[in-house]
């Protein structure tokens, strides 16, 4: 390989490490959510993408490029002309396989490669190689794009890839319309420098008159050259290298020697001597001579000219690339944000569901909290009037601290329960609200099982803390209620060891009055008391809370998270092939 070959592999190497970091990097990335997995993917397939564009280039500079000679490929729509410049450069510079062949058939065999006005006349490319004052180069003659070009494609792509310059010869008189400049764009946008060459159209009849021999291009040529050279700014840009206008028509007929079967341009060359007078005077104002110096500045400077076709070529490589990352983005733009901006409403409500469940259950607390302690206040209000005993008052006490269980039970698993159907609901308006852009199909965003997982555990949780906090007031209240309250004083303890509940019955209005201002005392001290005890069992609830609000909020925001990773990796990603491509506008590159 040359020094030139390994460098520029080199640099496709280049390209690929560095694209195969940012894809491992970039997968690493995990989110709950397929809609996040879809749009990481998508970014993926785009790096890979550019991956393969790196090695389909290692390739054809190991198989496709040519290193050894300049190599131009005549390029433009069937009958433009393509073929008789090229004719013409066999005949005046010696082209081997032209050479052996007039050896072989010294009448003439020039112009068989011509067309006769045969849609796809060349339809697979055709190289032939001479020299001009010494140096070698390459003319490829590449199939036309007017008409079934499709079915040679790959031959057209092909004989592109070798070449170091493109000249596109236009044949009409006029600019390429719309469809051919979509050709045009299609094959030549991104690719070595282009030359366009205005081959101006006119059979011999046209120089019968001496006004018609005063000028190669008459104003309204010099019109369609203008347009034509516009055109090729607006479709090409930098890639452009300017025109040249020339007769092939008149070239050829001037060094040609036809092959006796080419009767029609036998005729035409001497008409056309009879016209000018002599062959050189033909060739003179065919203009010729400024497609050959051009070839013959190129050929003669060829090492330094394939360097800058493809400086050109891994410029073309780097826009690529750099386009579909940047494609990718603004494909996905939307959709992105969209998903953000829905993750971070999702989160905000989500808080404020949690937020509220745990105020409601401080409410359910304290509302009975409160309930059970008026309940065993009617309790002991009810046993001293009616003369109840301690059997009676215990049992009442502990059916009132069951019930008070089963409701602070219930009103705690009614919230949970509550709280987990508006997460799910809010997930449910989040995967209809959020729609990814993807090639194949909408993908919505589904955030997986770790929301129902942390509710399920949280309900689990919350019901065996419920169930501690219950079992911790029974126990206090129900020494309460059996020892406090039946031993206010020295009358209660007689009463009760002798009659178990006979005070209330002797003790007249009065004796009844003080125990229950004593009963109520006893209840508002152990109320006070005890409801510290709650508050730190109903706050242990909103911890836990708090911790899976936490992990529901974390399982969301995940996705966010390395969303905005993603999106560093991206940027990282297209600055970096655009410093690349800059340090190719850098004239110090390929030099050792």
């Amino acid at each position: 390989m040359t020094k030139e070959q390994i460098q520029t592999e080199e640099l496709a190497i280049q390209y690929i490490a560095f694209l195969d970091k940012q894809h491992k990097e970039i997968k690493k990335l995990t989110g709950g959510s397929n809609a996040f997995k879809k749009i990481r993917e998508t970014y993926t397939d785009a790096i890979l993408s550019c991956m393969e564009k790196a090695k389909k280039r290692i390739e054809e500079v190991k198989t496709g490029a040519i290193w050894d000679n300049l190599v131009i490929a005549f390029f433009g729509e069937t009958n433009a002309g393509k073929s008789t410049i090229i004719e013409t450069f066999r005949i005046l510079f010696g082209e081997e396989e032209r050479v052996r062949s007039l050896q072989e058939n010294p009448e003439g065999v020039d112009g068989l490669i011509v067309g006769d006005g045969q849609s796809d006349y060349t339809q697979v490319y055709k190289e032939y190689k001479m020299n001009i004052q010494g140096v070698p180069f390459t003319l490829i003659d590449v199939p036309g794009i007017e008409g079934n070009e499709v079915t040679y494609e790959n031959e057209i792509k092909e004989a592109l890839n070798k070449a170091h310059y493109v000249f596109y010869v236009q044949g009409e008189r006029k600019k390429p319309d719309a469809g051919t400049a979509e050709k045009i764009k299609k094959y030549l946008n991104e690719w070595v420098r282009v030359y366009s060459v205005y081959n101006v159209q006119g059979i011999y009849d046209n120089y019968v008159k001496a006004d018609g021999r005063c000028s190669l291009l008459t104003e309204s040529d010099r019109k369609i050259e203008s347009q034509l050279i516009e055109t090729f700014k607006e479709i090409l840009g930098n890639t452009y290298a300017g025109n040249i206008s020339l007769q092939a028509y008149l070239a050829l007929c001037s060094k040609a020697k036809f092959s006796p079967i080419k009767k029609r341009l036998v005729k035409a060359q001497n008409k056309l001597l009879s016209y000018f007078g002599n062959y050189d005077s033909i060739y003179e104002f065919s203009g010729f001579d400024s497609i050959i110096d051009v070839v013959y500045a190129k050929a003669r400077n060829f090492k330094q000219e394939i360097l800058e076709a493809n400086k050109e070529k891994h410029k073309t490589l780097l826009r690529a690339m750099h386009n579909e990352i940047n494609n990718v983005s603004k494909l996905q733009s939307d959709s992105i944000d969209a998903f953000l901006g829905k993750i971070e409403t999702f989160v905000k409500n989500i808080k404020s569901d949690f937020t509220s469940s745990k105020n409601r259950l401080s409410s359910i607390a304290q509302r009975e909290y409160d309930r059970l302690f008026a309940e065993l206040e009617a309790k002991g209000v009810y046993a001293i009037d009616n003369k109840k005993t301690k059997d009676y008052l215990k049992s009442a006490a502990n059916a009132a601290l069951s019930f008070f269980e089963e409701r602070l039970n219930e009103g705690i698993a009614d919230e949970i329960n509550r709280l987990k159907d508006n997460v799910d609901k809010r997930k449910k308006e989040l995967e209809q609200q959020i729609v990814i852009k993807s090639v194949n199909a909408d993908v919505f965003i589904d955030f997986g099982s770790d929301i129902h997982n942390a509710l399920k555990k949280l309900e689990t949780t919350i019901g065996d803390v419920a169930y501690y906090v219950m079992g911790s007031i029974s126990t206090a209240l129900t020494v309460l209620a059996i020892a406090n309250w039946w031993h206010p004083g020295g009358w209660i303890a007689l009463i009760l060891g002798a009659l178990a509940f006979v005070p209330v019955i002797f003790g007249g209005r009065d004796r009844k009055a003080d125990a229950k201002k004593e009963l109520r005392n006893k209840l508002r001290e152990e109320k006070s008391k005890n409801k510290g005890e709650l508050d730190s069992e109903i706050n242990g609830i909103k911890n836990e809370l708090d911790t899976y609000c936490a992990k529901v909020v974390a399982a969301v925001s995940v996705n966010k998270t390395n969303i905005e990773k993603l999106g560093n990796y991206i940027k990282t990603t297209s600055e970096t092939l655009k410093l690349e491509y800059s340090k190719l506008n850098i004239s110090e590159y390929g030099k050792y």
